[in-house]
């Protein structure tokens, strides 16, 4: 493997919302971190507030390389899409970068069927920070413990990663 090249951008996306349907439900926090990076959570107050999140993650998303999610495809990019486009603004950028669901590759490479995040990571030995019980409950916290869920368990994979997606160049 070439190892004089530049090493990808990749980045961590966590959406906490109100449910999955894209009509009737809205984001009501969306983080990004790139990979050991300090996460940056936006906030929603309200629907309006929501056109102004989308629009800065996406701009952050647009610099992305790699995209990395848990349960990304199944939920969180179709519905941020989908309230992008309620906005009017493109969506374009989550489909930029390359998308690797945790969640997915989880199941198709270890076996894991639908298994949530908590449960995958206490298995392979990664364990979520709880700072206190109220703080657990915001949904601000919630994305920032999930980033850090997903870069950890990026972390813990990512030889295996490097084997199975040479492509990837990570």
């Amino acid at each position: 493997m070439d190892r004089s090249r530049l090493a990808p951008t990749v980045l961590m996306l966590s959406i906490q919302s109100s449910g999955w349907d894209a009509v009737t439900c809205r984001i009501a926090a969306l983080g990004v971190m790139e990979y050991d990076g300090e996460p940056k959570v936006f906030k929603v107050k309200n629907v309006k507030d929501e056109k102004k999140v989308l629009k800065t993650a996406l701009h952050t998303i647009h610099y992305a390389d790699i995209l990395v999610t848990w349960a990304g495809m199944r939920l969180g990019i179709p519905f941020i899409t989908a309230r992008s486009l309620y906005h009017k603004l493109d969506p374009s950028p989550l489909y930029e970068a390359i998308h690797l669901d945790l969640q997915r590759y989880a199941r198709e490479k270890m076996g894991f069927e639908e298994h949530d995040i908590t449960t995958v990571s206490r298995f392979l030995g990664v364990h979520r920070a709880v700072k206190d019980d109220k703080a657990r409950s915001s949904d601000t916290q919630l994305c920032l413990q999930e980033l850090a869920q997903i870069n950890a368990l990026f972390r813990r994979l990512l030889p295996l990663l490097r084997r199975t997606n040479p492509e990837l160049a990570l």
